[in-house]
């Protein structure tokens, strides 16, 4: 059991303007000093969606809200946002919205609001409208046109976001924003090795490409970058998106819609499908999770 050496605040919390951010998107947090040990051993303890929703809410349940607004100013993304999203659901005076407020998985449009607030203010990139409006619904439906391409081996793969796609010789050609590598066949069928419909999106800074293998259902991802001057991956990184892979049974329609944003230091993924809407940020140098925030995370937990 995690022991949360946390000191008390007052209920008088002061104010964190994120003064790049729209007047309406200001956040509200405490600013005490964290107890950053609690968050890595929160963090270190957890493997999967599952796990991690455990763990938090095992954390969260006992705690007041001196606590919780303490824990929103962890050095560690992850246990901040999801302590502050607890935190706002808590102390908002606003109505829940939507059909599905009993199970705790609808959040209310001020909780919605603040919380989108607090994720760009942690990791440093603005969040995308319409990820803000998919905390609202259980269930959202992906707008994307993909392209598609169908290899001579009869693998296909669909692409989106300013990425392109193209089969050369033995390899895959991968091009954003004029920045143009070439991935063996054989590696590109790697990555997307498990994921379902083998769908692609990428963003680009001035050396590498970043690109997100996804599938139509919110189950775990793959993140990789490539350099534009070497061969081969320079890491990838495990994505957990929605955490469907924690049902028994995958039956019926989904929908997932994936985009990544980049940071100073980061490349963020924002995901929302049938289930829920999800955030993670991943080092741009080494590839580790550095946040994640799944609004869905509690429907696995027994």
């Amino acid at each position: 059991m995690i022991r949360l050496g946390m000191p008390l605040l007052s209920d008088g919390l002061q104010c964190m303007a994120l003064a790049w951010l729209p007047l309406a998107h200001v956040a509200v947090c405490p600013a005490a000093e964290p107890n950053a040990s609690a968050g890595q051993q929160i963090i270190q303890a957890s493997r999967d969606s599952r796990s991690l929703g455990k763990l938090l809410s095992t954390v969260f349940a006992p705690l007041g809200e001196s606590h919780l607004a303490a824990l929103t100013q962890d050095s560690n993304h992850t246990v901040a946002i999801n302590a502050y999203v607890e935190y706002v659901k808590r102390v908002s005076t606003a109505a829940p919205d939507g059909e599905h407020n009993k199970n705790g998985r609808t959040l209310g449009k001020d909780v919605c609001y603040r919380t989108a607030g607090f994720v760009a203010g942690r990791i440093g990139v603005p969040v995308p409208k319409w990820w803000e409006d998919s905390l609202q619904i259980n269930n959202y439906s992906d707008p994307t046109n993909y392209g598609m391409l169908e290899t001579a081996t009869g693998d296909v793969f669909y692409f989106s976001n300013g990425l392109h796609l193209a089969e050369t010789a033995g390899a895959m050609a991968l091009s954003v924003d004029d920045i143009k590598i070439e991935v063996a066949v054989a590696d590109v069928r790697r990555f997307a090795d498990g994921i379902r419909n083998n769908r692609l999106t990428a963003v680009s800074d001035n050396r590498n490409i970043y690109v997100l293998f996804y599938s139509m259902a919110g189950s775990k991802a793959k993140l990789v970058a490539f350099a534009r001057d070497r061969k081969g991956a320079l890491w990838e990184s495990d994505i957990w998106c929605l955490g469907i892979d924690n049902l028994e049974v995958i039956t019926g329609t989904w929908e997932h819609r994936a985009m990544l944003r980049l940071g100073k230091q980061s490349v963020v993924v924002f995901g929302a499908g049938t289930g829920g809407s999800y955030v993670e940020a991943v080092n741009t140098q080494s590839g580790k999770n550095v946040g994640r925030y799944c609004r869905d995370l509690w429907f696995a937990i027994e």
